[in-house]
């Protein structure tokens, strides 16, 4: 079986979360692990093949970020060794110095290790602590959610221009991947999550209309992990139509 798949225009559909985390000590530690909570509850639909973290610094006493204080490395970037075809994963979001890491696979053990060894790093002074600023998912892998085997995925644009998306096995599962290096597109899902002063704010990119259409499975399957997010605490700011329903109750 072929399956279509309409590709959006950037930035794609957005579904937007808030959430002003427990004040609890210490705080960049709760920040980065509510961070690690969403990439979790997207897992079984959508998983990062890199992602790229800035730090920032603030005073102990205020969640401000300082404008002309920074963290020795405030840039990191992560992605995995084996990349699917005709996927090219690069770091596309930095601020000064930028230390990369190739891993195997970004599993939840390696992200919350990768996470908490950048922040753990030392401040630049007594007075400062390093805290998390912005985490950036532009490459990602979806998965395709069928009782049939999928031969194969064929997209197409608004222009009518098509061309097919390889599809990889793992674990007896099918994903496809993106951006495609050969096309202009975003990945089939993709987020960001950003410190706004101490309020987090998460953006879930779908970028590839099979996971937005009511009625697909993969519909079904991300809004069950829309669902999770919300149960851990966030608050839904946007909910694009077809995923109203999940947070009607």
């Amino acid at each position: 079986m072929i399956r279509d798949c309409l590709l959006h225009k950037p930035p794609g559909n957005v579904i937007r979360f808030a959430l002003l985390p427990e004040a609890e000590v210490p705080m960049a530690e709760v920040l980065m692990r509510r961070v690690l909570d969403v990439i979790n509850a997207l897992a079984p639909v959508a998983r990062p093949l890199a992602l790229d973290l800035v730090l920032a610094c603030r005073t102990r006493e205020l969640p401000f970020f300082e404008q002309d204080v920074f963290p020795a490395v405030p840039s990191f970037h992560i992605r995995e060794e084996h990349q699917p075809p005709r996927v090219s994963a690069q770091a596309v979001y930095s601020s000064g110095r930028l230390e990369a890491s190739v891993v195997p696979e970004l599993t939840q053990d390696v992200l919350t290790h990768w996470c908490m060894t950048a922040l753990a790093q030392k401040s630049p002074g007594p007075d400062y602590l390093v805290t998390f600023e912005t985490l950036v998912c532009t490459y990602a892998r979806a998965r395709l959610f069928d009782e049939e085997p999928v031969r194969g995925l064929r997209l197409r644009d608004a222009g009518g221009n098509t061309w097919d998306a390889p599809i990889v096995l793992r674990d007896g599962e099918a994903w496809v991947a993106g951006p495609l290096e050969d096309r202009p597109m975003d990945a089939p899902i993709s987020f960001r999550i950003s410190n706004m002063d101490g309020r987090l704010d998460t953006h879930v990119q779908v970028g590839w209309a099979l996971w937005d259409v009511p009625g697909t499975p993969e519909h079904r399957a991300l809004g069950q992990a829309l669902g999770r997010i919300r149960a851990q605490g966030w608050t839904p700011e946007f909910v694009p139509p077809g995923f109203a329903t999940i947070f009607e109750k």
